[in-house]
This record gives C-alpha cells, sequence and structure tokens, in this order.
C-alpha cells in the first residue's frame, strides 16, 4: 500500500565462450488512491556463444557465427477507477532486439547423423556470409480497456490495441544497432473491441 515500491532482479552467467547478463526491475506509484502507475524496465544482453545462422555452400556444411545480442524493453501500466464499477486501465510495451554475428565458423555434419552433437573443437574459422545475417526487431504493443459494471455481475468493456513491428536487415560488412525509426517503416495494426456480458439472476 505503499505511495512508491519497486523490486530489482539482475543476473549474470559465464559460459564457456561468453557471458549472459539480465536485468528486470519493477516500480510502483500509488499517488492517489485511485491510480496505479507500475513501469517494468528489462534489459538483456548475451556474448561469444556460437549459434547457427544457415547452410554452407557444400554438402552438409552447416555456417555458426559468434551471438551478441541485446535486447532493451520496458513496459508501463497505468489503472485509474472512476468509481468502484467504472475502471480504464492503459498498457504500452515497447522492446527492441538487436542480434550482431562476426567470428565465423564452419562445421561438416556426418552424413548419417541428422541432429549431431557439435562440440566447439570441431568448428573450423570461415569467411564471413555473403548475406548479413544481423537483424533487429523493435515492438510497439499499446491497449486500452474501459469496464464499467453496471449492474452487480454485469459488466461492458471497451478495448482499444495497437501492434507495431519490423524487422531490419543489413548490408554485407554492416552491424546491427537498436534503432526505434525502424518502425516507421511498417504500419500498425488497430483492433477496437466491445463486450457485454448480462448476468440474468
Amino acid at each position: 500500500r505503499r505511495r512508491v515500491s519497486g523490486e530489482l532482479w539482475v543476473q549474470g552467467q559465464r559460459t564457456g565462450s561468453g557471458y549472459n547478463f539480465a536485468a528486470e526491475g519493477t516500480l510502483t506509484l500509488r499517488p492517489v488512491s485511485s491510480l496505479e502507475l507500475q513501469l517494468l524496465p528489462q534489459i538483456y544482453f548475451s556474448f561469444g556463444e556460437p549459434r547457427y545462422i544457415g547452410s554452407g555452400s557444400q554438402e552438409n556444411e552447416l555456417h555458426l557465427g559468434r551471438l551478441q545480442a541485446s535486447s532493451i524493453g520496458a513496459t508501463a501500466r497505468a489503472t485509474y477507477a472512476f468509481t468502484t464499477r467504472l475502471t480504464v486501465q492503459v498498457y504500452g510495451q515497447l522492446l527492441l532486439a538487436v542480434r550482431h554475428y562476426d567470428s565465423f565458423f564452419s562445421y561438416r555434419r556426418p552424413l548419417d547423423e541428422a541432429r549431431p552433437a557439435i562440440r566447439l573443437s570441431e568448428l573450423m574459422p570461415a569467411a564471413a556470409p555473403r548475406e548479413n545475417p544481423d537483424s533487429s526487431d523493435p515492438v510497439l504493443n499499446v491497449s486500452a480497456i474501459l469496464r464499467w459494471e453496471y449492474l452487480p455481475g454485469s459488466a461492458l468493456f471497451v478495448v482499444y490495441s495497437r501492434s507495431q513491428g519490423a524487422t531490419g536487415t543489413y548490408q554485407p560488412g554492416g552491424a546491427a544497432v537498436l534503432d526505434l525509426g525502424i518502425l516507421s517503416r511498417r504500419t500498425g495494426s488497430e483492433a477496437l473491441l466491445l463486450k457485454w456480458s448480462h448476468w440474468y439472476g
């Protein structure tokens, strides 16, 4: 019931060929009894692990590259109660994710093994692929819900939602970056929904 409260979670992990770091937080504000605001930021970073990126030019050849992945995002929620029976909730989520590969490898899969276990010692250095495997994915989601309980057990909901996402690709030699501007290249989808429930008692 405090006006300001928060939580923080942090994790770091060292792997055989890289490391991972993740952090999430929650900040809750209650300036008045009828209003609650909540912010949930998150960050993730991974570096060094070889990951599959595609097939090579030769039969049973696999291409891998060391992945550097980053994502930054935040979720915001707001709830306001006009009365005990009339409330509005607003939700927004923004996420920026990027994947960059370097230090490429190749691996020749045995013909008699469909899914072999690949060891780091078996990877051979290789040139960068002709198509850049880097990518970035910004996502924006927004929604609002108006709830009116006009009778006990009976309610009317008005819901608005908007979703917008895009994928950024890069030319050979380029490197993926966190770029919110990619969203402007793709139109979003919107929806307006009405839900009515009535209890006959």
